[in-house]
């Protein structure tokens, strides 16, 4: 499903139109780390993506340490909570 998701937008790739990809996850969505390296494991590394967790069980060094080995960047979103 990873693949089929990621050869849907790389042909914005070509005419350098594709800026990072953002995966926002939902709220209600608590941490989760097998999750998130098997997910991480199958993204390529050729593109640009961007994490915007939305649960606070997501904010550990494990988590961000899991992001900054693969190269993939944190989204911090401001919000009145």
């Amino acid at each position: 499903m990873t693949s089929k998701f990621v050869a849907s937008f790389l042909p914005l790739q070509k005419p350098s139109k594709l800026g990072p990809v953002l995966f926002q996850l939902p709220p209600n969505l608590k941490c989760d780390l097998p999750l998130l390296t098997d997910f991480l494991a199958g993204l390529p590394h050729h593109v640009r993506f961007a994490f915007e967790f939305r649960h606070d069980s997501w904010f550990r060094d494990d988590v961000f340490a899991s992001l900054h080995g693969t190269k993939m960047a944190l989204c911090l979103a401001e919000s009145e909570n």
